[in-house]
């Protein structure tokens, strides 16, 4: 229920009309993903005004993902955009006597906010938040497809 509340944020600027955005030269960006399946580092490059592309690795734990992700914004404004997403990755789990990988899918939408909106000193960071619905399905294990949501943190350059 507390997830609500943001989703219907996202929602309503998602209404409003779309503000024209200033050129701008930043079209790498590095930073953090972590979400429910997509922790890990990232790396965008921004191809046009409206479409992005990511790539994220993970690999902390029992589950390391390595994915590709491309992002269509359907709303600029001055300070921020709301895009939708797709990904394709692979996924392995290394547990305890199981080793297993599986590709897996997922699809959303989300917000990314330029942080020199709050203060204009700031280095180009933009935080994002996420939500979506993700698939991966392993032999042995089950519960990884899910509804779920993540944030992130990039530096534009």
């Amino acid at each position: 229920m507390r997830l609500m509340y943001p989703l219907l944020l996202v929602m309503a600027f998602m209404l409003t009309p779309s503000v024209s955005q200033a050129q701008s030269d930043e079209k790498f960006a590095a930073g953090i993903h972590l979400g429910n399946l997509s922790t890990g580092f990232s790396a965008k490059y921004r191809a046009t005004d409206t479409i992005t592309a990511q790539a994220t690795a993970g690999f902390f734990g029992a589950l390391n993902h390595y994915s590709i992700r491309g992002l269509y914004a359907f709303n600029t404004g001055p300070f921020y955009e709301i895009y939708g997403v797709g990904s394709i990755g692979l996924w392995q789990w290394n547990g305890f006597l199981v080793d297993e990988s599986s590709v897996g899918f997922g699809a959303g939408a989300g917000f990314e906010y330029d942080l020199r909106g709050l203060a204009p000193e700031l280095p180009a960071l933009f935080a994002s938040i996420e939500f979506g619905f993700n698939v991966v399905n392993f032999d042995t294990y089950t519960g990884f497809s899910s509804f779920g949501q993540a944030i992130g943190l990039h530096y534009r350059f």
